[in-house]
């Protein structure tokens, strides 16, 4: 299998057309980190959001292509962030959370018809099963990729990376769990797969330093929240922000996403809400404190919460 982390992606088709567009290194460095989840027109409610066309997304792939976007890989951008520098060109680094079936039938077969990859973040307790940990979300039934899928996925070059054993709110976990959560994935998926999984994404974006020790001392190089921002070198290798796609996100928007650059004040901003939404998490779960904290979040935003509210 080849090691996704190694080297660089050829370019796209179409990469090096509209070399006036700004550059990452035009862009202080800046990389955009591009998280989507389920591909289907098929979804409750309350994940309508997360469940992005298929057609929309290979909408998205295209628009990739003929705006000479390249592809790379989660280890990729670790790895230039690192060396201090950052990825060339018009970078984009295109992450899919949970491990849907969907990625097998939809988003793998978009993205290696294009030329492109990914990286995908699993959370192995549910492989060859359904979506336990979305119950509450009336998709408890959807189908989760199994180990047959994951290999060949790995196989195409998609990088695998870890989204835990059971999706919890690590923050709000034992020490016990926490360790079982971030280190058994690891191991699951090294040990099946015979690929490295050098990264974490942390279920609904949520961490704080003892999680983030825990997901470095259980020997991973990098994890990522969201916050809806774009990354650059010098960030957090164990905080690295992505930004949500949701499923309305047509190619004007997505375009808008890909060329944002947040200032120092949107960062700042954006970690500030972060330690609000986990006050209110501690303070009100459940109850009309968290009730009125979203419907103020949602009335200043139209967005979900300011963690990212990543699945």
């Amino acid at each position: 299998m080849c090691d996704p982390g190694a080297s660089l992606p050829l370019p796209l088709r179409g990469a090096g057309q509209r070399a006036d567009r700004a550059t990452a290194e035009s862009r202080g460095g800046r990389v955009p980190v591009l998280m989507y989840h389920s591909f289907s027109t098929e979804a409750a409610p309350a994940f309508r959001r997360f469940a992005m066309p298929p057609e929309r997304f290979r909408a998205h792939l295209d628009h990739f292509d003929a705006a000479g976007y390249t592809t790379h890989t989660y280890a990729q951008l670790v790895n230039a962030f690192r060396a201090g520098t950052t990825l060339p060109g018009r970078p984009v680094v295109i992450t899919v959370d949970d491990g849907f079936r969907d990625f097998a039938t939809v988003g793998l077969p978009a993205l290696t018809e294009r030329g492109m990859t990914a990286t995908l973040f699993v959370t192995t307790g549910c492989i060859g099963s359904t979506a336990h940990f979305l119950t509450g979300d009336g998709e408890g039934d959807r189908p989760m990729l199994g180990w047959t899928e994951l290999a060949a996925a790995a196989g195409a070059g998609i990088e695998i990376g870890a989204h835990t054993l059971t999706h919890p709110e690590l923050d709000r976990t034992r020490r016990a769990q926490l360790r079982t959560e971030v280190a058994k994935p690891k191991l699951m998926l090294e040990q099946r797969l015979g690929v490295p999984v050098r990264s974490l994404a942390y279920p609904y974006g949520y961490y704080n330093r003892r999680v983030r020790d825990a997901v470095e001392n259980a020997g991973y190089t990098s994890a990522c929240t969201v916050l809806d921002l774009a990354c650059g070198p010098g960030d957090d290798l164990f905080a690295l922000t992505r930004l949500t796609v949701a499923d309305t996100i047509g190619v004007p928007a997505l375009e808008r996403l890909l060329t944002s650059a947040p200032s120092r004040r949107d960062i700042a901003r954006a970690h500030a809400k972060r330690m609000v939404w986990r006050q209110v998490r501690r303070i009100g779960a459940g109850g009309p404190v968290m009730a009125a904290a979203r419907a103020l979040r949602d009335a200043r935003t139209g967005r979900g919460d300011p963690a990212g509210g990543a699945r």
